[in-house]
């Protein structure tokens, strides 16, 4: 096939493109200059193209009305854009921060894109955290450097739950997903091991790869969290780990919908 991939040069959308590539697929990258989230699409882009596998979204983008006008309206658009070029296979990739219920804005986001996808025969990934070599950025990269601290804050008592993926092993269930898209049209599927793991345990975890010793951890409530973080944020920093994160993290989904379609094995467990 003749693959589009949105955000072809980030984390997940590079991995994307490699096991498409690795299954004979043509891919045409849609990354900046030539595409941005959020502005028209040029027809030619999308051109000959039978499926597209959106992975792209702006981070920079802050607030709700910035998140709103970049990463749901131009989804929207992109959507439409792959409508008017007879696109007949549509993955969006999502996140597991976005379920009925969640309070975080990034969550709020990419569910209203999901249902629009959903609605127009497109298919829905949630991958949870992605781990793996190349994942220094997010919120697993935040963590990372964190631990490099003498002393790490743990947001509320450190038993929020995290569910993990490694983005060689969510890039497989994509490239699944866009080969194997009638059968599984209008699906949704969360890709993440099936065992979930604490705040405070993962960052234990990361510290002793990172640095090979221990973590002294002291604990710092939600609240005060929010408060420190939204205060920095009011004064223009915009950190790798945001308060909307933190939002993210407290209000996480209990019961992630795994699909009996899936088989799960197929996801390692953290390592």
């Amino acid at each position: 096939m003749r693959v589009a991939v949105t955000g072809a040069s980030g984390l997940l959308g590079s991995a994307v493109v490699a096991q498409l590539r690795k299954r004979g697929h043509e891919v045409v990258q849609l990354s900046r200059p030539a595409f941005r989230l959020g502005e028209e699409v040029p027809h030619e882009l999308l051109a000959g193209a039978e499926a597209l596998v959106h992975c792209a979204y702006d981070f920079k983008a802050f607030g709700w009305d910035e998140i709103r006008r970049v990463n749901v309206e131009g989804s929207l658009r992109l959507l439409k854009a792959a409508q008017n070029a007879g696109v007949g296979r549509i993955v969006f990739v999502s996140s597991i921060a976005a379920f009925d219920g969640c309070r975080s804005l990034y969550g709020k986001g990419k569910l209203q894109v999901e249902g629009r996808m959903r609605d127009a025969g497109g298919l829905v990934v949630r991958p949870g955290m992605i781990f793996g070599d190349a994942a220094r950025r997010g919120i697993f990269g935040a963590l990372e450097g964190a631990v490099r601290l003498p002393i790490v804050p743990v947001f509320g008592n450190g038993s929020f739950l995290f569910y993990l993926v490694h983005v060689q092993d969510v890039a497989r269930l994509i490239a699944d997903c866009a080969e194997d898209f009638e059968g599984w049209r209008g699906k949704l599927f969360v890709a993440a091991h099936r065992e979930p793991i604490t705040f405070k345990a993962l960052l234990l975890r990361i510290g002793s790869r990172v640095t090979g010793r221990g973590v002294a951890t002291f604990p710092v409530p939600v609240g005060v969290g929010l408060l420190m973080l939204r205060t920095l944020e009011a004064f223009g920093l915009r950190l790798a780990f945001r308060s909307d994160s933190l939002v993210s993290m407290a209000h996480f989904d209990r019961a992630p919908p795994f699909s009996p379609e899936i088989d799960y094995g197929r996801f390692r467990p953290f390592e």
